[in-house]
């Protein structure tokens, strides 16, 4: 797989919902085990964000960058465009 046609964005979010499934068959005792193991999905988590805008990030171009899309994104449009609308007036 190309690594420009990855989703990245969606890895990035996922990769602690993921590595969440795994806590509650840890062995622990007194937490610390499960602290460490959050804080390494935390570190990866970053890291992995580091790498995705230090390789495909440019200064230069005044667009979106990192962007996936799906079809999902012009079937729930309308709806997010409603939202917004009736949010400004709600509030």
């Amino acid at each position: 797989m190309i690594a420009d046609q990855f989703p990245w964005l969606t890895a990035i979010v996922l990769l602690p919902l993921v590595a969440s499934v795994a806590i509650p068959f840890l062995p622990d005792t007194n937490g610390k085990t499960i602290r460490w193991y959050a804080l390494g999905v935390g570190i990866a988590d970053f890291v992995l964000m580091c790498w995705v805008f230090w390789t495909h990030y440019d200064p230069s171009i005044s667009t979106f960058q990192i962007a996936e899309s799906t079809g999902i994104d012009r079937t729930y449009a309308p709806v997010v465009r409603n939202r917004v609308f009736l949010q400004k007036y709600c509030i």
